[in-house]
């Protein structure tokens, strides 16, 4: 396994984690847990000392930040390093059969980075949800990844994955993001999808473009 220890504490990040800082009385503290339930290609959580397996990303714990922004109908998970933080949170990312599509945007087959995901609801506030709705959403998953010393940001764009409201845990509500059709109840009309276009992130768009399978899930506790 091949673990690369990424920093990317530009001048853009920065300026991201201001503005986060100034609208964050508008957000929705929550907290991510990973849920992996799939082997081979896939997006995997990754324990603070480098362990691939599923764990939680808390928000304001270290380096992770994680909330529903835009009137609640954004879910974001972000991790980064900073002084405060030299050492962040990662996903774990694995090719599988997809190994000549990272190769050909130059990304080994098995890789950690930094993230910054959104996955925008089509239904309306995820707060809004009650136990059993279903909502589809597509999300961006964009990762900071250099084995040199630039940095470059790519993203995986999801189409459609689902947003079902589960049962509470504790008084906490929970919601699971997931890209496995066999997760929805039948009837939701939502059909979600580990289908992802894989490309690098551009200023003037362009550039190297590959569809690939690339599974996610986890859960979301408020």
């Amino acid at each position: 396994m091949k673990t690369l220890q990424l920093r990317y504490a530009g001048t853009v990040m920065a300026l991201v984690m201001a503005a986060s800082t100034l609208l964050w009385s508008r957000n929705t503290p929550v907290n991510a847990t990973w849920a992996a339930n799939y082997s081979g290609s896939g997006v995997f959580g990754l324990t603070a000392g480098g362990a691939v397996q599923n764990t939680a990303y808390n928000d304001g714990e270290g380096s992770v930040r994680c909330y529903f922004g835009v009137k609640d109908k954004n879910v974001v998970l972000l991790t980064y390093s900073n002084r405060a933080n030299p050492d962040p949170r990662m996903l774990h990312f694995v090719a599988g059969d997809y190994a000549s599509a990272f190769a050909a945007l130059g990304l080994p087959d098995e890789f950690s980075a930094e993230v910054d995901f959104f996955g925008i609801s089509h239904g309306g506030p995820y707060t809004d949800m009650q136990v059993g709705d279903v909502v589809r959403l597509h999300a961006d998953l964009e990762f900071h990844y250099s084995d040199t010393n630039t940095v470059a940001t790519y993203e995986f764009a999801y189409g459609t994955l689902a947003a079902i409201r589960q049962a509470d845990d504790n008084g906490h509500r929970v919601w699971l993001i997931t890209s496995d059709e066999a997760d929805v109840p039948a009837g939701s009309g939502v059909f979600p999808s580990a289908t992802a276009d894989l490309k690098q992130v551009r200023r003037k768009g362009g550039g190297i473009s590959r569809t690939v399978e690339m599974p996610i899930r986890f859960l979301v506790t408020q």
